[in-house]
């Protein structure tokens, strides 16, 4: 008798991984991995937790979770397909419930926070660029793992490389979207996940009935391009689906004091890497200053390494990135002198001294920097101006959702479903003024009220 492997979750109760013994060892070798224990000590939701202070649950059991939901519809895909197509399935099986489990191993502390502090520098890295790294460098545990069990690497991260990328044996398209669309287990686990830690009701959807609407959709004859797709009874599912995205992107993630937190993380990392120098020279928090800190730094100084000698060089740095070592950092940097911003951002991020900020009324947002930098105030040092965008459905590029119908006919699912046409490509975007310098708050909140460029309430 073959043993079944289950891991229990808050989330989906019973999570059962079936009993292929190939694929359990892989899975576990992964979990083994220093890379992959780390997402333990990386928290899901970030400085979110500050607000909703159930939120406090981590990368790592949202990556089995993801996991989890591939092997179901994968399990769904091959009950409903027909026998020529379901060798395909069997045959990408396994490769895409390991690439479902590390498609978050590249992530930094503090959700997205880490990356967008390099997002204008040449060192521009997103967390998908570390997973790719990860999986495809040599040196790598995670590499070395998957090779130990006759994976190959190249096809995991192809699930993360460009259109067109020639360096990669790519997954076919349906396979890749179960883990990356508009139609993954990665949206489908965390809005469900982040819905249940944060207390709010808003994320929830039938995800099992999704997942039993999902089909593979030919487009044209056969042998042409497959995608993803739904049933017509999935049309209900899908649509609660999008709107739990919607509503949790208003509600937990863009959430206003969650938003001014990330940000001031955000140009706290900033400083640290600015002034990098001045901190190693100081005794006391020299050893805790991060390895992965004082790579970037000399690499954004000296602009001499391409992004990818950078990565080579410093993964294994990055791997011990966590956000314990950070805290131990931002703990020590609020004790001292050595950087006085700094130092009165570690102690706001400390004691939860959250920045004053204002929603920006619609098409203000110009005239207000115009006037704050009129005034001698300087973007960046005594103030910042963060958007906050988001768009529920994307019916541009070439993830769009199709929906089978009984006759075979297949139709995007925005000529059929009423509510995703109406917010179709229509994004939802609002803007907030961050006061950064506590010695100009009142000069700028009173010049942002005064010509009434922001609402008169303030924010949290």
């Amino acid at each position: 008798m073959r043993k079944t492997t289950i891991i229990t979750d808050p989330i989906h109760q019973v999570m059962n991984l079936g009993s292929d013994p190939d694929l359990i060892k892989c899975l576990k070798a992964l979990m083994d991995t220093n890379a992959f224990q780390r997402l333990r000590r990386i928290s899901q939701l970030g400085l979110a937790s500050y607000v909703f202070p159930g939120a406090t649950h981590t990368r790592f059991s949202h990556s089995l979770g993801a996991a989890y939901l591939a092997h179901c519809v994968l399990v769904h895909l091959k009950d409903w397909s027909e026998a020529s197509e379901r060798k395909e399935i069997e045959q990408h099986f396994n490769q895409v419930i390991i690439a479902a489990l590390l498609h978050d191993v590249g992530h930094g502390p503090f959700s997205h926070s880490f990356e967008r502090i390099l997002k204008d520098t040449s060192l521009s890295l997103t967390h998908e660029d570390w997973t790719k790294t990860l999986i495809l460098d040599p040196q790598s545990e995670i590499h070395r793992t998957l090779q130990a069990h006759s994976i190959c690497p190249a096809t995991i991260a192809s699930i993360w490389a460009k259109s067109g990328h020639s360096d990669f044996r790519r997954f076919p398209r349906p396979y890749r979207q179960i883990v990356s669309s508009q139609l993954d287990v990665d949206r489908m686990d965390y809005l469900i996940r982040d819905s249940h830690f944060a207390g709010v009701a808003i994320g929830r959807f039938d995800a099992q009935y999704l997942i039993n609407s999902i089909v593979i959709v030919s487009h044209g004859n056969a042998g042409s391009e497959k995608t993803l797709g739904i049933t017509p009874k999935g049309v209900k599912a899908y649509e609660a689906f999008v709107l739990a995205r919607q509503l949790m992107n208003r509600t937990v993630y863009y959430h206003h004091n969650v938003k001014v937190l990330e940000f001031m993380i955000e140009h706290l990392f900033r400083l640290i890497i600015t002034h990098v120098a001045e901190l190693i020279a100081d005794k006391d928090v020299a050893p805790l200053v991060p390895p992965y800190f004082r790579r970037v730094a000399t690499a954004i100084q000296s602009s001499g390494e391409s992004k990818t000698e950078f990565m080579e060089k410093s993964h294994s740095d990055y791997v011990r990135l966590t956000e314990d070592v950070t805290w131990t950092l931002i703990t020590a940097l609020a004790d001292s002198a050595v950087i006085p911003a700094a130092q009165t951002l570690a102690q706001k991020l400390l004691k939860r001294n959250i920045l004053p900020h204002f929603t920006i009324k619609n098409g203000r947002k110009e005239l207000l920097q115009a006037c704050l930098t009129k005034a001698g105030f300087v973007a960046g040092t005594d103030f910042d101006l963060v958007d906050l965008k988001t768009t529920m459905y994307q019916g541009t590029g070439d993830e769009h959702v199709f929906i089978l119908d009984w006759d075979h006919n297949v139709e995007e699912i925005a000529n059929q479903s009423e509510t995703i046409s109406a917010f179709r490509d229509r994004p939802e975007a609002e803007s907030l003024l961050i006061i950064i310098d506590a010695k100009n708050e009142k000069a700028m909140e009173y010049l942002a009220l005064e010509h009434k460029f922001v609402i008169p309430r303030r924010v949290g």
